[in-house]
Formats: C-alpha cells, sequence, structure tokens
C-alpha cells in the first residue's frame, strides 16, 4: 500500500492550490497578482474593497467627507463570520497620514482596534490579514 503524500512534500507541490507547478518553482497561479504601485489611491481603494467583500467583511467608505470629521480612517470593515472590525487609511506610495488622521489610528489603536494605514506596497500583509478574516490582528501595526 502506498503511503499518502502531501502536496507540500512533493517538488513544486503546492499547499494553496493543492496542484504541482510546472516546472517546479513556478508561481502558484492562485497566488495574488503583482500591484502597481505606482496606482492611484482611488484604484487601490477598488481593490482593497472587492477583495475585502469577496473575503466576507462588510465595508464602509464615506464618499463626500468633506463635511466629516478630519482624519477619520478611509474604510471601515467588519468580517461577516468573526465580527472583528478593522479601520484602514489608504494612501499612494509617495503619501502618509495626515496629522488628523495619525490622531484618529493612534486612538484607536490605545482602544485596542485594528488601525492602519495601507499603501500598495503594503498588498500581501494586507491581503493576507484580509483572507485571514483578521486571525492574525496582534500582527505589529503601522500608522
Amino acid at each position: 500500500m502506498r503511503a499518502a503524500i502531501a502536496w507540500g512534500d512533493l517538488p513544486g507541490g503546492c499547499e494553496r492550490c493543492q496542484d504541482l507547478h510546472m516546472p517546479p518553482g513556478t508561481p502558484c497561479p492562485g497566488a495574488e497578482p503583482a500591484i502597481d504601485l505606482g496606482m492611484s489611491e482611488r484604484h487601490f481603494q477598488l481593490l482593497v474593497l472587492e477583495r475585502a467583500r469577496e473575503l466576507g467583511w462588510l465595508a464602509y467608505h464615506t464618499h463626500d467627507s468633506r463635511r466629516s470629521a478630519a482624519g477619520f480612517p478611509d474604510l471601515t470593515l467588519v468580517h461577516l463570520e468573526t465580527g472583528k472590525l478593522m479601520f484602514v487609511e489608504l494612501k499612494t506610495e509617495r503619501e502618509n497620514p495626515t496629522p488628523p488622521q495619525r490622531q484618529w489610528l493612534e486612538a484607536l489603536q490605545r482602544g485596542g482596534h485594528f488601525a492602519e494605514c495601507w499603501k500598495p506596497s503594503d498588498w500581501p500583509r494586507a491581503h493576507a490579514l484580509l483572507a485571514a478574516g483578521l486571525e492574525a490582528q496582534n500582527a505589529p501595526r503601522r500608522t
């Protein structure tokens, strides 16, 4: 009788998609595609919102924040199954949070909430957090 072999034990075996990549070492077709680090904040927001909804998150974004308190994060996300709550400020690679935005993120973090600023270069980590339903909530935070 043959012993069962786990996919990860095979050369090129992928735990993620349970497939053999030909040739071995070829990136997993199920992996997140590389994104354009020069994308606009709006395009990055659309990517984050699309993926968050696909992964079981309810998402809120204030479309016109001119009459809202300065600095409140761009996205409020709640996971449908875990009830986890996430506040996310989105920026392009060249931008940084304003002082009011940093103040909001820091205050939310002090209250025990997940609050971060994400840039396109943060996409691998951001996607992993979304995919995990925020299981990695205690990961190091960036403001």
